[in-house]
């Protein structure tokens, strides 16, 4: 069997790839991280917030912000918290598309976990992380494809502190 490493990124910026690297050190401590080539003026957004409400209400003001720039923004979640979400944001009366065919639109799409392989975004939101850590088995490697979905920025939303696995490289 062979392994190759990729010694050159092109697609995902370094700031956001900083919190890629760290999750790749859980997953394999002896991949290196490919040398990034792209900077962008985004610095990623973290925010912790105590409860799941607080976090929803910060999430629904910020994308009432968001709602007048046209970008691809996907929002990834924990497929188990994906429909619970969507009857929120509904009713909070934010527009989006529920990602079903591998073709995001401008605008915001809602990604549950399982369906992000392959895709990009401007930005991606990422929604509760410690959620995509517990799924069994492959928990890691579905963060680490999350996290590089993002051609610019990425938001993190999370009730209490990050989870290790984002905060600091094994």
């Amino acid at each position: 069997e062979r392994l190759d490493e990729l010694e050159f990124g092109y697609r995902v910026p370094k700031q956001v790839f900083e919190y890629a690297s760290r999750v790749l050190s859980h997953i394999n401590p002896q991949l290196k991280s490919p040398r990034l080539v792209r900077d962008v003026k985004e610095i990623p957004i973290v925010k912790n917030f105590d409860d799941y409400k607080e976090l929803f209400g910060s999430l629904v003001k910020d994308l009432k912000k968001l709602g007048s720039i046209s970008s691809h923004t996907g929002l990834i979640i924990g497929d188990d918290q994906a429909e619970t979400l969507i009857e929120e944001l509904k009713d909070s009366g934010i527009a989006f598309t529920v990602l079903e065919n591998n073709s995001p639109v401008e605008g915001l799409n809602i990604v549950p976990v399982s369906r992000q392989k392959g895709l990009e975004f401007d930005d991606v939101i990422l929604v509760e992380p410690q959620n995509i850590i517990d799924i069994e088995e492959i928990g890691l490697r579905q963060l680490y494809v999350a996290v590089t979905r993002s051609l610019r920025g990425i938001s993190i939303y999370s009730t209490g502190e990050l989870p290790i696995q984002l905060l600091e490289e094994s």
